[in-house]
């Protein structure tokens, strides 16, 4: 018998040998910024936070926006900018277009 050549007999039904992965389901997706199009959205988001009535914050706000948005979920980042909207005293409009902004960039992964 040639080397490394098997039976196709032996790998049949319950005598195969298991995977060390093979009870790893792959998890739940999360709705997360596409990597693809990451410095489109930070330039985007950019010029919407260039319209904010607070000047300090701008940088802050789009460093934690991005990085929720990359790491943890679509929805912890909106839970962000309803507080960012409280204390910076945004607009509804404004909250709004960062928000479409976020799904329009986001997908499940």
């Amino acid at each position: 018998m040639a080397r490394g050549y098997r039976s196709p007999i032996l790998n049949r039904g319950q005598n195969r040998k298991k995977k060390h992965n093979e009870k790893n389901t792959g998890g739940t997706k999360k709705r997360l910024l596409d990597t693809s199009r990451q410095k489109s959205f930070i330039f985007d988001l950019e010029n919407l936070l260039e319209r904010l009535p607070v000047a300090e914050n701008r940088g802050i706000i789009l460093a934690t926006i991005q990085n929720k948005l990359l790491t943890q979920s679509f929805d912890d980042a909106v839970e962000y900018l309803d507080k960012v909207k409280e204390k910076n005293k945004l607009t509804d409009e404004q909250a709004n277009q960062i928000g479409r902004l976020m799904e329009r960039y986001s997908r499940y992964r």
